[in-house]
Order: C-alpha cells, then structure tokens, then sequence
C-alpha cells in the first residue's frame, strides 16, 4: 500500500552554507549599505540616487539571507517602529560591516542627544527670561513701574515688546518645541537600540518555549489528556485483523443528516440527536461503511444566522454559538460500536494531505495579483519558490507546520491503540513503522476523487416544473412571500393577507411563457361585529387572495418523484448547497407519501390517526 497516514519530510540535499555564515551571530551589530532610490520622470520608473550606512542589528539567519533591524523614527506618527532589511548571504560581505564598537556608537549618541535637550531647553529659558515672562535672578527689583505692567525695558516701546512676544509665541517657542520632540523621539530610539540585542535573543527563546509546548501537546495528544470519547453505540468489534480505514474528506453533520433544513440547519446543540441518528445502519454504512474506520466531522460547513443581536451580549453568544458550530469530531467506528471523539485540535480542512500537498511541485508556488487597469482589474502571477529564492524559509516553514499538523491524527490512533479498548480486539501496532502502516492503515483519499455536482439544482428544478398543469400542487409559495418582502421593505397585505401564504397551493392558471403560476388562498377573517355581549363575531367570507408567483420560487410536487432527493444527498459535491435544494426536495417528498391532501382547493396536512390502546388481558 502506498498511501500512508505519517507524512515523511523529504531528504532534501544538505549543503555546506558560505563560510562567512558561520562568522555572523545574532545580536551582532553591522553597518548595512542602503541604497536611496527616487523616481524618474523621464524614464517612468525607480531608480538608485545613492546609498548610505545605518547601524543595525542581527535579528535572523537564513538558509540563504540575513535579517537586520533597528529601531528608528516614524515619518507618519510620534511612534518609535522597528525597521527591517533582508540581505542575501552571498551578499553580506559586501553590504554588511561589522560593528564590534556598537555600545560605545549609541552611547555616544545617547550622551550627544541628552546635551542638546540640556542645550535647547536652556536656550528657550533664556528667551522666556528676556522676555520676562518667567523669574530672573539678573532681574533688579523695583525697576519696572508700579502703574505699569510692561517690563522696565520695554516701557518706552510697548509695540516692540508686543512684536517680540508674537514672533516667539509663533515661531521661536514652537520650533524650540518642535526640537526638543525630535531629541526626545531620537533618545527613546536609542535607548531600545541599546537593548535590542537582548530582546531579539528573547525572541529566539521565545520560539525554543515553542517548540517545548508542540512537544508538551504532542504528549497530551498521545496520553489523552484533552480529550472526551463518548461511546454512542454498543455491540460486537471488528476481528482483529481488520485494518483501520482513514477517511480524507471532512463531512459536515448539518449536510449530511439534513436536521432543521428548514431553519437553516442544524447546530451544536443538536449534537445528540445527530449521535442518535448517525448510529442507525442505513446512516452509518453512508459516512463511514468501513468495517474499523476514522472520519472528521464538522458541525457546520458556515456560520449559522441566528438573527440581529439586540444588544452586545446576544451577539456575543451568537459568536460564541458558532465557535462551536465549527468545532469538528472524529467519528470512530469498530464494528457495531460507534464513538465520537473531541479533542482541543481542529481537523479542518481535511484528516490526510492531498498528494501534492507536502512538497509537491505546486507547495512551492507563490500567487500574487497585480493591478493592471481599470478595464482588466487584476492579473494573478505565479512563481516557483527555488531554494535560492528569499521566501523559501517561510515556504519551508508553512510546509512543516503542514506536516505538523496533520502527524497529529497519527498520534491520536496510536494513543488509542496503546491506551484504549476502542480499536480491540487489535493487536499493538507502531504507526511510527512505515511497515506497520502499510499493513494495519488504508487510507481512502475521497476528497481528491471528488468532482463537481452531478446533477444541476436548478436545471432538475426546470425540468419538473415544465409538466406543471392547472391543478397540479406546487411548493414555495411562501418562500416567495418573505422574498417579495425583503426585497421591497413592506408587505401589500391587501394582495397577501394578514397572515403568511401557506408553503403548498393549487395550480389555478399558467401563463403562456410558462414563466409564473396563478395560485390563491382563502382570505383572512378578521372583519365582523360584537354581539350584544361585546364578543367579538369573524364574518364568513369565501373570498380569496391571488397571486402571480413566477416558476423559479416553486417546485412541482406531483412531477417529483419518490426519493429523488437522495440523488442530492449522497452527491457530496451538492450537499454544501443543501439550503437552497433540501427544503424544496423534502417537501414535495413529504407530499408525494401522502402527508397532505386537497381540500376545497387548499392543500392541507392529514391529521395523524390515533394510537389505539392496547387493551388489558
């Protein structure tokens, strides 16, 4: 068997990295050649107009490039940002000089920086003083003028004063301002440069403590710790010999059981009904007909609409409500016992990788899109990420997150295996063994064998509403009403009633194109006179509404046939769209077992026949 569950990484060729790799450390400091690029108006593009030296810091080493950073000042906001450059490794000795005298350099700047505050902040009281609008010791009391409150020196030319006060007010006191900001902005900065080494080792520890807790998890994961199995269904196990089948393709329990199809569908809530309806054979044998078997299931594939929130609470329990919609299970079966397993991972998108999916040809392709005019919109490019590429750490990176990830379902088995009765009677088995693996796992890759729906919703639905007759029973008549009133934002009750459309009606006319169907329901009673003592009397009335509800809104019920919805229903590739079909399907099919009946015109539901009681004796 080829396909196997534990997702190898590929031995990938091994070369010695430039010697000058082994010559760089993290938090070491280099003097880094930016270039100074500036826009050509003649030629229509970025060009170099020189280049300078910044002082940064060692942050990353690559495969293949270096990552330097410092901090520096904001040309948007007041903020302090950290600013980063990638240099290639085959280029580091030209571009990069090392630093070894890097403390005393933002020291010295530190000390530079604290004089000038020290020096603007004197300067700007030394003009607040000639101006006398603060205290001075130089200042002799008794010289200003007692029935005057212009300084002594200032007496005699009053609109001078006035001009000194307005030119410093407007331009001396705001530039002096202005400077000070900037030293003070310029010695934050250095002051975290000066401790950036020590907080970019911090984040290399950081990612150590990372790999510590994945290892803390992968424990959890085989021992159990995080996880709930609730045994669903009782009964005989599989022989021992049976291998255990994985599943790729994640189902969705909403899609598959079609509960409240009419509501929007199922949610978390209904997860014991789904456990009560999954065990039965028919249901079972459909999502997992393996005898020993995995398969993930989701409770919803979207978000379901609960509605507007009236206040922040509600919606705060909507947002919590579909945070366990898409909580996803494992469903395990061993012959007739059946469990349903949660633990603290998700299993979405899928429980296998696709094929090409780990290091394959197209894992390494980088998308992007690119604006190419108003007409065109965006164009998509691709790039195959090469070794020598940039990006490939971060490709490699997202790759063995992948691996990760998906080895996960093989920890859970194998603790299941070790600790567990739910795969006996099976003998202990190593899914760390690709030997092993291939005898005791057959993976069904479901997913990648998936192709679009069979059958046309919509063109299933045309078809039968061509042989629709006068007389004939359609559905979605009301569906048609509330569609009416959304779109129009009112409800005309003198042409629909005070009360909803019923859902079936009977044909009364066709329109010649064959575009709507005319159909009518009696009115409403709610005109007519109290009596004598003040009850109120309903009016007998025969009249009726009529409405013209074009064919797109209905469905025919007497051209369906008997299950015809399961055409739809084991189609996995149609089932994401079971609320547009399932209420339609499930309806007429309700109608056509005899659910309802014609009477005077309206089409109404039989009343359930009355349990007999059994008689004593």
């Amino acid at each position: 068997m080829e396909d196997k569950p534990i997702v190898q990484e590929p031995q990938r060729e091994i070369k010695d990295a430039p010697k000058v790799s082994d010559e760089i450390r993290v938090g070491e400091w280099y003097w880094v050649t930016i270039e100074e690029n500036e826009w050509d108006e003649e030629k229509e593009e970025t060009v170099v107009a020189g280049t300078h030296e910044e002082l940064m810091c060692v942050s990353h080493i690559g495969s293949n490039f270096v990552d330097l950073c410092r901090y520096s000042e904001s040309e948007y906001s007041n903020d302090v940002h950290q600013t980063e450059v990638t240099v290639r490794l085959s280029e580091f000795g030209q571009e990069c000089r090392h630093e070894p005298d890097w403390q005393n350099i933002i020291r010295g700047r530190l000390e530079e920086g604290q004089a000038n505050l020290k020096k603007e902040i004197a300067l700007l009281g030394e003009k607040a003083t000639d101006l006398h609008l603060v205290d001075s010791k130089k200042a002799l009391p008794g010289t200003d003028s007692p029935d005057s409150m212009l300084p002594s020196t200032f007496v005699d030319s009053p609109d001078k004063y006035k001009n000194a006060l307005v030119v410093a007010r407007d331009q001396e006191f705001p530039n002096a301002i202005k400077r000070i900001e900037h030293i003070n902005k310029d010695l934050a900065v250095q002051s975290k440069n000066m401790y950036l080494p020590d907080m970019v080792k911090m984040g290399k520890l950081k990612q150590g403590i990372k790999k510590v807790e994945d290892k803390i998890f992968t424990v959890e994961l085989y021992v159990g710790l995080n996880e709930k199995i609730k045994q669903i269904k009782k009964g005989v196990p599989s022989p021992a010999e049976t291998p255990i089948t994985i599943r790729q393709l994640l189902l969705f329990m909403d899609e598959e059981s079609l509960f409240d199809y009419k509501d929007g569908g199922m949610d978390f809530k209904s997860l014991n009904d789904f456990d009560k309806w999954v065990v039965k054979k028919k249901n079972l044998d459909r999502i997992l007909p393996e005898a020993r078997g995995v398969v993930a299931m989701q409770v919803r594939r979207h978000s379901k609409d609960y509605g507007s929130p009236s206040d922040l609470l509600t919606a705060w329990v909507h947002a919590r409500w579909n945070e366990e919609n898409m909580h996803s299970y494992l469903l395990i079966r061993n012959g007739a016992n059946v469990y349903r397993l949660v633990t603290d991972i998700d299993f979405a998108p899928r429980l296998i990788p696709l094929q090409d999916e780990i290091f394959g040809k197209n894992s390494f392709v980088k998308e992007e899109e690119h604006y190419i005019g108003f007409e065109k919109g965006y164009e998509k490019t691709f790039e195959q990420i090469t070794p020598d590429h940039l990006e490939y750490d971060r490709f490699v990176i997202t790759q063995m997150n992948k691996i990760k990830q998906y080895n996960r379902i093989t920890l859970i088995l194998q603790g299941l295996i070790d600790r567990s009765n739910v795969f006996s009677p099976m003998p202990r088995v190593s899914l760390m063994d690709s030997d092993e693996v291939d005898e005791w796992l057959h993976i069904i890759r479901d997913e990648e064998t998936l192709t679009g729906a069979a059958i046309d919703w919509e063109e299933y639905k045309n078809q039968l509403n061509k042989s629709v007759k006068r007389g004939h029973v359609v559905w979605g008549v009301h569906r048609y009403c509330n569609e009416v009133r959304r779109n129009q934002g009112k409800y005309d009750r003198r042409k629909w009633g005070y009360s909803d459309p019923p859902d079936y009606a009977v044909v009364e006319s066709i329109k010649r194109d064959h575009s709507a169907v005319k159909v009518s329901w009696p009115r409403d009673r709610f005109w007519g006179y109290r009596d004598r003592d003040g009850y109120w009397v309903d009016k007998p009335t025969h009249k009726r509404h009529h409405a013209w509800v074009p064919m797109e809104y209905i469905i025919s019920c007497n051209a369906y046939n008997l299950d015809d919805y399961k055409m739809f229903l084991c189609d996995r590739a149609a089932r994401g769209k079971y609320l547009e079909w399932a209420p339609f399907l499930l309806s007429a099919e309700d109608y056509k077992r005899g659910l309802y009946e014609i009477v005077d015109g309206d089409v109404r539901e039989k009343p359930k026949p009355k349990k007999r009681k059994k008689k004593n004796g």
